[in-house]
């Protein structure tokens, strides 16, 4: 009897401890890392253990449950504490937050009237817990904790992804750029994942990350560490050679250069433009001179000889056999030994009769395809109509959530290149370590804006969508504080 006492009192205290230690930012730590690391999951993931028992469905099952639990527990605790959960505090963020939340919740009617996928609720429903979080952490003052996860998560990830895409690089393909790396150079990340990033995603990843390293360059001399990151992102960027993320770089660069070294010296301005424009596309040269010379040189006399054939494309070369060094036929008996070889072009290949890759044809399919005009046919509406993405936030807007949804994305959109103009260019914030941080946001929350014009981006459960949500937090508390 007094044992079972004792129990219940154990339990009891251990449960009340708990629930102290969850009010504080450790519970933003765990559910803001659950949503990070669900982010290419599906509902098929929660129940995939059903089908088979294997270290990637514990995996993948584990990640795509997590943020719902551990998200009904913040709430349960949130009312144990008596504490407010819902947006109540009346300020713009929330009200750009309640109209965020808005757009999501109007394309579940799609889903349900629809012959389109109910199981997409998954989509929504992990968009309006990341809305509910953020709202609840800006009105706490723990803005800034899904930033930092942010950028810890996809430095693991573009570090993993990268090293592997120069492996890849230089041993497993004669390509000479990063360019449709999926899925041949990622097929043993399939093992963690189902859904492993493209070269335009790890494009877009890197720059994400490099956006505080240039503002870093720029505000004091770069270090060998700094150097060596800015350098692999970069060339992760020159080599995916994804047009979008270059053409962003690039007018970036020159913008703050214009902008916030006009007062500079010349020898400082010529510094920094080497060190972040010229200094990118030397090394992303010497990485592609480096790899045709291991394609090409006789290191170790592997090579005698080559036979070269063009094929009718005349864009690239076949070489048919090579021969055995003299110092390698006792092994392998002199045999000549067929080898399929192709040599890429230095530039990606491009559609020759679609400069937008054929995005302006699947804009035009969607709008002529649906025929719900106001509610549209729910998460992934693009999908449903057209069986592709539809690159682009507003027309996948459209298909998923009708013409309302486009009204709240271009408010959204609206609300935040004014005030990132405002910041930027009316109140002037000054370039310095103090304000590193949300000239960061600011910088990178337009070029996910700028993103969404040719890829999905923010308008859907994604990195763009979490980091765009965590940027605008940062700018809208610097807002309050002034």
């Amino acid at each position: 009897m007094i044992y079972t006492k004792t129990q219940k009192i154990f339990i009891k205290n251990f449960i009340h401890k708990t629930q102290n230690q969850l009010t504080n930012k450790h519970i933003y730590l765990y559910l803001f890392f659950a949503i990070w690391l669900c982010i290419d999951t599906n509902f098929d993931n929660i129940l995939a253990l059903k089908k088979q028992i294997n270290f990637r469905n514990l995996l993948t099952s584990v990640r795509a449950t997590a943020p719902f639990v551990l998200f009904i527990i913040f709430i349960l605790n949130s009312f144990h504490k008596k504490q407010n959960f819902l947006i109540i505090k009346k300020n713009n963020f929330n009200k750009i937050l309640l109209i965020f939340l808005i757009y999501f919740i109007l394309q579940f009617p799609g889903l349900i009237l629809t012959n389109n996928n109910i199981l997409n609720f998954y989509y929504l429903s992990i968009s309006i817990i990341s809305i509910l979080l953020i709202s609840k952490s800006f009105n706490e003052n723990f803005t800034i904790i899904n930033y930092q996860i942010g950028l810890f998560i996809l430095s693991l990830l573009v570090c993993v992804y990268g090293v592997v895409t120069y492996k890849w690089f230089f041993w497993d393909t004669i390509n000479l750029n990063f360019y449709g790396t999926y899925p041949a150079a990622y097929i043993y990340m399939q093992e963690f994942s189902t859904n492993v990033i493209r070269s335009s995603g790890l494009a877009r990843s890197s720059m994400i990350l490099i956006i505080p390293l240039i503002l870093l360059i720029l505000i004091k001399e770069i270090n060998r560490y700094s150097l060596i990151s800015f350098l692999f992102l970069s060339s992760l960027i020159y080599l995916t050679q994804s047009r979008v993320v270059i053409f962003f770089y690039l007018i970036f660069v020159i913008f703050l250069i214009i902008f916030y070294l006009r007062n500079k010296n010349i020898k400082y301005k010529i510094t920094k433009i080497f060190i972040l424009l010229l200094l990118p596309i030397i090394f992303s040269n010497i990485i592609i001179f480096s790899k045709e010379i291991m394609r090409t040189t006789n290191f170790n006399n592997i090579y005698k000889s080559f036979q070269y054939k063009i094929t009718n494309d005349s864009q690239y070369k076949k070489l048919n056999y090579y021969f055995v060094a003299p110092d390698l036929i006792p092994r392998i008996y002199n045999k000549r030994v067929k080898h399929k070889f192709y040599v890429e072009r230095l530039v990606r290949p491009v559609e020759q009769k679609s400069f937008s890759s054929n995005r302006t044809s699947y804009w035009k399919e969607i709008i002529l395809n649906s025929e719900r005009f106001f509610l549209g046919y729910g998460a992934l509406g693009d999908r449903f109509l057209i069986n592709h993405n539809s690159s682009n936030a507003f027309i996948y807007s459209y298909a998923s959530g009708g013409f309302i949804s486009v009204l709240i994305l271009i408010i959204i959109f609206v609300r935040y290149t004014f005030l990132s103009v405002k910041l930027v260019l009316i109140d002037k914030i000054v370039l310095n370590k103090k304000n590193l941080l949300i000239l960061n946001s600011i910088f990178t929350m337009s070029f996910l804006m700028y993103r969404s014009l040719v890829e999905v981006g923010v308008a859907v459960f994604s990195i763009d969508f979490i980091m765009f949500l965590a940027c605008i937090a940062i700018c809208e508390k610097s807002i309050s504080k002034k």
